[in-house]
């Protein structure tokens, strides 16, 4: 007999007083978007050396394997940031199963890249929501043969729904494709457009997304990987940043911590001058 949703709840309530209580902090980070719509924890990424690592076991600077949407070839980005970093929930995922037996689970308003049977170019793909895949669409997968750097089509052959524990959500600096249990996933889901976005054009949100992260990656690319591990454990502690999920909140956060950080902005670019 299958766990109600009530149940599930019930459990995960359990695991944070038991986690709490043996005074272990938890990772935490839900900045970006309130909502939880993200990967699990045992999820994997794919390295750009060619490894696979748990969505719980990445930081910031770590090099990713990316696609780029242009040449559907891969290309190597580092983490600069993540939405949620979250060890502890319990949550319900959309997982599909392809053609090639490979496994994604993702929230049902986390991106995918996927495609009806008249497409057969990753460059003529949408992005589609977890919880609209159904069984005959396509997704993008990495090679099994050996050429890693290639992506090919493969039928979506199951979905079903599963708890999982944890969500995270990695941002990468290059690009908005990586690689997670094989398939080419985005690193977007629902955010402040959602509500107002007409359906229609839904598979145009990811792109909108990377264009209004434009700063951060800036801000990242000037400061590095040391400086983006202590803004993100700021906001981290930061309960006010979680509970900004529309954009004037979001934008008015971020810039008051551009604002504290301006001695250190300066600081570098006058290094670089010199």
């Amino acid at each position: 007999m299958g766990l109600t949703k009530s149940k599930m709840r019930k459990i995960e309530h359990k695991v944070e007083r038991r986690v709490n209580h043996g005074h272990h902090t938890p990772r935490v980070s839900t900045f970006v978007h309130r909502p939880r719509r993200c990967f699990p924890s045992s999820a994997t990424i794919e390295l750009a050396n060619g490894e696979s690592r748990r969505m719980d076991q990445l930081s910031h600077g770590d090099e990713v394997l990316t696609i780029n949407s242009r040449t559907g070839l891969t290309e190597s980005s580092p983490i600069f940031f993540f939405g949620h970093r979250d060890s502890l929930p319990l949550e319900e995922f959309t997982c599909l199963t392809t053609s090639t037996n490979s496994t994604l689970c993702l929230t049902e308003d986390h991106f995918l890249v996927a495609a009806g049977n008249g497409e057969m170019e990753l460059a003529n793909a949408k992005f589609v929501r977890g919880g609209k895949i159904v069984v005959g669409m396509s997704v993008w997968e990495q090679k099994k043969n050996g050429d890693g750097g290639m992506m090919e089509r493969s039928e979506v052959v199951k979905v079903e729904k599963r708890f999982e524990y944890g969500l995270w959500n990695p941002y990468t600096l290059e690009n908005a494709m990586i690689v997670v249990n094989g398939v080419v996933a985005s690193t977007h889901s629902a955010w402040f457009l959602d509500d107002v976005m007409p359906s229609a054009y839904d598979h145009l949100l990811p792109s909108i997304y990377e264009a209004a992260l434009r700063p951060a990656r800036a801000a990242y690319r000037l400061m590095g990987a040391e400086w983006a591990k202590s803004v993100q454990a700021r906001l981290d502690l930061d309960t006010s940043a979680q509970e900004s999920s529309g954009l004037i909140a979001l934008l008015a956060h971020y810039a008051q911590l551009v604002a504290s950080e301006a001695p250190a902005f300066a600081s570098q670019i006058v290094s670089r001058l010199v």
